[in-house]
């Protein structure tokens, strides 16, 4: 995040002084908010700052709430699992055909690779969480 701060403040400082733009800003802090936000994933989900609406499993009876939260977290997993598998087979794609931004044409494969390495914690974190939760007694 500091590193396109420097670039976005690199860039509207340019452009005031020198009257020249950044053309490479753009791409840069777009390919960086791609990294901060995957890359982040891990331990958001880690820290509960994740959307949940346990509003509505903590009324309900303990083993529902229970068989709930495993399915949730469950299907969460399937769904890392998911986004980790596509994000190689589009990352391959991308390779393949030379995707490249549109300035500075730099590589977007790697990128989406990116994001595929980081939701793999994202899945043994949820899977980790399944088993806790189907361990907790009354």
């Amino acid at each position: 995040m500091l590193l396109m701060f420097v670039v976005i403040t690199a860039d509207i400082l340019s452009s005031k002084i020198l009257n020249k733009l950044i053309t490479a800003a753009f791409d840069i802090v777009s390919l960086l908010g791609i990294c901060v936000a995957s890359f982040s994933l891990a331990e958001t989900i880690v820290a509960g700052r994740h959307i949940e609406v346990e509003f509505i499993v903590a009324k309900m009876p303990f083993t529902v709430a229970k068989v709930l939260n495993v399915l949730s977290r469950v299907l969460s997993m399937v769904f890392f699992i998911l986004i980790v598998w596509r994000s190689f087979i589009y990352g391959y794609h991308l390779q393949l055909v030379k995707e490249a931004t549109m300035t500075q044409r730099i590589r977007v494969a790697p990128f989406v690779y990116a994001i595929g390495v980081a939701c793999i914690p994202a899945i043994f974190i949820y899977a980790i969480q399944a088993y806790q939760n189907l361990k907790i007694r009354r």
